[in-house]
């Protein structure tokens, strides 16, 4: 065993990458190199060194990859805008802990040292760099290849009038954009080239594409707030869910002009094609958020009111003229207030409200587009 010693022999000299990190044999150029200990005098504590050399090259790794996306994203912002890019940051960063992980699984273990008199033992792992680089160059391919797909298919929705099919190829390609981003950025963290060299203007060209074609879709949200049945401030539900869809990249329009005073019930009960005319937008989503007082108790000389948040939720293809998705929170959530004023205790309720369908109506788009 390599830098074992024992019985009357001298011990082991250790070997130089101990102190200094990197090996002759293995050249920075062409080798990603890291070191880990750990206690123990024989071999039995080798898988622990081997873990922790493992994790040293992990971590060297991900903060090279975590400063390459944020030169990434400085880059897009340029070229994009700030919120203009289909590639988002979150999509862009999400999942470096598994893909760094994955691409690590080439490396090797070609020594260990056991240094008896401080009673620990030392493993040096290597990764070969183009071994790696040929892996994640046949990903970024098949990525890019089923984006451009997605594109072209979201395209072809769109010529056809099909809103929503459109929009849920663009959402594919949004998320297969960010992987191949993504898996680009981690080749040039191998190849020791600049930020954004490994990206190519194919890339940078689907995703303008993917984003100018979304933002052809006309998506309107229009929200309704009620405390103890007299109007309230929908506010906070429109900013939360407004929040959720620009995080997919599409373009929103206050739907609330267009709809004039009409009231939920009143807009859920028009047909879908009146609402098109009268709106001239693709898709719409209604939802319409209230608390009310259920209960008064006394504490001291103060007066508690208990409230419980409700809210409706309806996603309507306005092109197809198809009820998308539908949701309901009713008395599953109870806001308590201590505070004398029962409208502040109103507004408590509604907020959390917002918040909770918000999340929600979030969880489902996702299953919507498929990322």
């Amino acid at each position: 065993m390599p830098g074992g010693g024992g019985g009357g022999e001298a011990p082991a000299a250790a070997p130089g990458w101990i102190a200094t990190g990197s090996d002759a044999r293995f050249p920075e150029r062409r080798f990603l190199v890291g070191v880990g200990t750990a206690t123990g005098t024989d071999a039995s504590a080798f898988p622990r060194s081997d873990d922790a050399a493992r994790a040293e090259m992990f971590k060297t790794v991900r903060v090279r990859i975590e400063s390459e996306t944020r030169s990434v994203m400085e880059e897009r912002q340029a070229l994009f805008g700030e919120h203009q890019s289909v590639v988002s940051t979150q999509g862009f960063s999400e999942d470096t802990v598994s893909r760094v992980s994955a691409f690590l699984e080439g490396s090797r273990i070609p020594e260990r040292h056991i240094d008896a008199r401080t009673g620990r033992v030392y493993s040096l792992c290597v990764l070969d760099r183009a071994a790696a680089a040929a892996l994640l160059d046949a990903r970024i391919a098949d990525a890019r290849t089923r984006a451009s797909q997605s594109v072209a298919d979201g395209r072809a929705r769109l010529a056809e009038g099909a809103s929503w099919e459109a929009l849920e190829k663009m959402a594919a390609s949004r998320s297969l954009l960010a992987e191949a981003n993504a898996l680009a950025i981690d080749r040039a963290v191998l190849a020791g080239a600049p930020a954004g060299s490994g990206l190519g203007d194919e890339l940078v060209s689907l995703e303008r594409e993917a984003g100018e074609s979304l933002r052809t879709i006309r998506f309107g949200v229009r929200c309704w707030a009620e405390s103890d049945g007299a109007p309230g401030d929908p506010s906070a539900v429109q900013s939360a869910l407004t929040g959720v869809l620009g995080g997919h990249g599409l373009r929103l329009t206050d739907a609330a002009g267009a709809l004039g005073n009409l009231a939920y019930a009143q807009a859920r009960e028009t047909p879908v094609a009146s609402l098109r005319e009268r709106t001239g937008l693709d898709v719409l989503l209604l939802c319409r958020i209230g608390a009310r007082e259920q209960s008064q108790s006394r504490l001291g000389g103060r007066v508690v009111h208990f409230y419980r948040a409700s809210a409706d939720l309806v996603l309507l293809d306005l092109t197809r003229g198809t009820v998308l998705y539908t949701s309901a929170l009713e008395g599953s959530d109870e806001t308590k207030s201590g505070r004398i004023e029962p409208a502040e205790a109103a507004r408590e309720s509604t907020a959390k409200a917002a918040s909770i369908v918000a999340g929600r109506f979030g969880e489902h788009l996702e299953g919507l587009f498929g990322e």
